[in-house]
């Protein structure tokens, strides 16, 4: 579990520059180069993973879209939130 927590933590040291760099820049190519290289990765992941199973790429592929909307519309409600913090000139936690 501890080698997960550190993918995940270089992951998001790797991912959040890119994307903060993508949207001061309104550079949205690049933000969509960076979900293009995500998406190829993910798809080699499992494609491993699965030893190739056509089925279980399958149910693995619609588990990973299930959690990248939950996680998507997170961040959505997140940023909404934190807009509406800001117009409010309020703190925000995002």
């Amino acid at each position: 579990m501890a080698d997960m927590i550190d993918f995940h933590d270089r992951l998001a040291s790797l991912c959040g520059p890119e994307i903060s760099a993508a949207l001061r820049g309104n550079d949205p190519d690049r933000a969509a180069g960076m979900i293009t290289a995500l998406a190829a990765m993910l798809g080699r992941t499992i494609a491993r993973a699965t030893g190739g199973d056509p089925a279980a790429i399958d149910t693995m592929l619609t588990a990973a879209e299930n959690l990248a909307a939950a996680e998507a519309a997170g961040m959505a409600e997140l940023a909404g939130l934190s807009q509406v913090a800001s117009a409010a000139g309020g703190a925000t936690h995002a």
